[in-house]
């Protein structure tokens, strides 16, 4: 019986997937998944690890550790609506100590991969087109950041880094 409940529930939730879907559908379907609080750091092996700055309500690389500096470090967000032709677009901070570099992937496919541009303004919103993309109900999104320095502010025995800080991702549905 346990089983034939499992089955039905997960009939009830694909049903409910694809109606919500649907409505989503509509030219001004939009959505806002927040770094903190929508995505999940990733902890597995290969990856830097994320910290939550809530000044600036963005996940971020602890660059002063020198092991998280030459690795990627990641989170995920998984899509809860179908929207068909899709802009997405991710917001990160610019900082003057180094140009964090991110890869955003949807489904394990690389969609962008780029470097926040040169700033002289602290924390700074970069808004990085990602391109246009079909998503479903249960769409996984992974953004990775990786801090990088410039050599331009002394700190200690070498030069400050950047923190790889990003805030959201954003998607609009364009119109046809």
């Amino acid at each position: 019986m346990p089983s034939l409940i499992r089955r039905c529930f997960a009939t009830f939730s694909i049903v409910c997937g694809l109606l919500v879907g649907h409505v989503f559908a509509a030219e001004d379907a939009s959505f806002v998944a927040k770094a903190v609080g929508d995505f999940r750091p990733l902890s597995e092996k290969g990856y830097g690890r994320l910290y939550k700055e809530r000044r600036h309500k963005a996940l971020a690389v602890n660059a002063a550790k020198e092991s998280f500096r030459d690795v990627y470090a990641a989170a995920e967000w998984t899509s809860t609506a179908a929207i068909k032709d899709c802009r997405l677009s991710l917001t990160t901070l610019t900082e003057t100590d180094g140009e964090s570099r991110y890869r955003v992937f949807v489904d394990g496919v690389l969609l962008k991969e780029f470097q926040n541009p040169e700033t002289e303004t602290d924390y700074a919103p970069h808004v990085a087109d990602l391109g246009v993309v079909d998503l479903s109900v249960g769409t996984v999104i992974r953004v990775e950041c990786k801090p990088d320095t410039n050599g331009k502010i002394p700190e200690g025995d070498g030069t400050a880094w950047s923190r790889g800080r990003w805030t959201k991702l954003s998607g609009t549905a364009t119109a046809d």
